[in-house]
């Protein structure tokens, strides 16, 4: 399951992974099970069931977007798509008819920006300076080299 950083809890400004990385992640999995025991078992005992993709997606917009993104729901329904079965193509595309980017709401929100829930938000910013400054140190210890975009 990807990261889902939640509005008004103290990772709300970690990036989001891309739920198409989460589908490429689950095939993956099926690949690589299906070769340590084989197709005919695979077939009989195994299933690597992954049926989220759609709910991630509109997450991955509604919890950081704005009116803007009503905007393109409304206009998703009213052209027939079924927000249950969406696929990022079809979503990036009634993103980017609204003017909007998919990759803006997966980014990293940084602490100099002010979040788009602004008026309700309760979260302490000494606090999110000090889980940001934690995961950056971690990340500089554990993971040298690594970029701290990917958090």
């Amino acid at each position: 399951q990807q990261f889902m950083p939640k509005p008004n809890t103290v990772s709300q400004r970690l990036a989001m992974a891309d739920p198409a990385l989460t589908e490429s992640h689950v095939e993956q999995i099926r690949e690589r099970l299906r070769t340590l025991v084989g197709d005919e078992r695979y077939e009989a005992n195994f299933r690597v069931i992954w049926g989220e993709s759609s709910r991630l997606l509109l997450e991955s917009v509604c919890l950081r977007g704005d009116r803007r993104i009503g905007r393109v729901l409304e206009g998703l329904h009213d052209r027939g798509i079924d927000t249950n079965d969406i696929d990022a193509d079809t979503l990036v595309e009634a993103l980017a008819a609204a003017g909007l980017e998919h990759q803006r709401y997966l980014r990293r929100i940084p602490l100099t920006e002010t979040v788009p829930w602004e008026v309700l938000n309760s979260v302490d910013r000494n606090a999110e300076e000090v889980l940001i400054s934690q995961l950056e140190e971690r990340f500089a210890s554990n993971l040298v080299g690594a970029s701290h975009e990917s958090w």
